[in-house]
């Protein structure tokens, strides 16, 4: 749990680093902030004292009737909902759930960011885009359609050709039983004791709380890093933020588009949207400059990992995976390079652990003087 500072704000963490709990919260929080780069060519940056650094995190909305009703009717649809899959050449159906592979062209170009992977649909005649459920409707579970549609550009506010290619994977029909029936809300995963709608409602509303306050941590964390990101003032060249999207897209969109066998021209265009894209290249300027944060505090604390805090992190990483520690350690000592690849991840944590731990984090509109 957070702990509070004087004047009620707020530490993210304490003083355990190994805590697995944190470390967990903090690789999630984190994921998206660490580049894979060489930062070593970069100018080293340096930093001024973190506990005069303050984070602040805005108080959500509070929670509306609707908003509890919008959760049980997506446990029920979850939990509830009877499924029959189709078999292989079945025809789908509106009102079926299907799970598709898609690949998106725009103006006869593939559309960056526009590829999804086994993406499940509950499909109608206006799902995902306008007319394409209904364009969907009728084709075979196993087969694959060409979809052409005319949409409006977000920038020209003008139709342009849009072409999905999609592969059914499949698709189930649906049936939905009665939504307040007894029977129904003990299906929904709620508990012992939970036979009605207004007590599942209630206990809805407390799994929200405790989702938001987890939700709170994250946006907290979320904000500290952020913070710390803003404190290096560095100009990243440009191939260095096209490479640390190139490494980006590699390990994502490029793998899908790869294995559904589309051409040179098709990937490079998919590369060259993803460059393009402004948002895309300043998260890839703030994952470099947050490496070079966590650098020059590493640098500036000169505090090597002891070998019991390796194993520590180690054990927990294969807890973490569901696998047998003492196997994947055997399996590990053959392969250097996953060790320290592991090892650089770890040191990586373990620096930004301490680096949000300094960071005064304030809750709420108004800063806590």
């Amino acid at each position: 749990m957070a702990r509070k500072s004087n004047g009620g704000k707020r530490r993210l963490v304490g003083n355990n680093l190994n805590e697995s709990l944190r470390m967990r919260q903090i690789a999630k929080a984190q994921a998206a902030n660490s580049a894979p780069v060489d930062i070593s060519t970069l100018p080293e940056v340096e930093l001024p004292d973190l506990s005069q650094v303050v984070a602040r995190v805005p108080t959500p909305a509070p929670f509306t009737a609707e908003d509890i009703q919008n959760n049980y009717e997506a446990l029920y649809y979850e939990h509830c909902v009877e499924r029959e899959w189709k078999q292989v050449n079945d025809p789908v159906e509106l009102g079926d759930e299907v799970y598709l592979d898609l690949v998106t062209y725009s103006g006869g170009k593939i559309m960056p960011f526009g590829s999804r992977e086994s993406m499940r649909l509950r499909l109608e005649s206006d799902s995902y885009y306008p007319g394409f459920g209904d364009a969907l409707a009728g084709t075979k579970v196993g087969a694959n359609k060409l979809i052409t549609l005319q949409l409006p550009d977000a920038e020209t506010q003008r139709n342009v050709k849009v072409v999905f290619i999609v592969d059914v994977k499949g698709a189930t029909k649906l049936t939905f039983p009665p939504i307040d029936a007894p029977e129904t809300v003990k299906k929904l995963g709620l508990g012992d004791g939970i036979e009605t709608v207004e007590q599942a409602y209630d206990r809805i509303a407390e799994v929200m709380k405790e989702e938001r306050d987890n939700e709170m941590l994250i946006a907290g964390t979320n904000a500290a890093v952020q913070a710390i990101i803003d404190l290096v003032n560095v100009e990243i060249p440009s191939e260095v933020i096209d490479t640390e999207i190139r490494e980006q897209w590699n390990k994502t969109e490029a793998v899908f588009l790869k294995n559904k066998g589309l051409s040179r021209q098709d990937l490079d265009e998919s590369l060259a949207g993803w460059i393009a894209d402004e948002g895309t290249r300043k998260a890839a300027a703030d994952r470099v400059r947050n490496g070079l944060a966590v650098a020059a505090y590493a640098k500036k604390e000169n505090d090597p990992p002891t070998e019991k805090e390796v194993e520590e992190y180690f054990r927990d990483f294969a807890k973490t995976h569901g696998v047998s520690y003492e196997e994947w350690r055997r399996d590990l000592e053959s392969r250097e390079d996953d060790q320290l690849t592991l090892l650089n991840m770890f040191v990586f944590l373990r620096t930004t652990t301490r680096m949000i731990a300094e960071i005064d984090v304030q809750f709420g509109d108004q800063p806590n003087d």
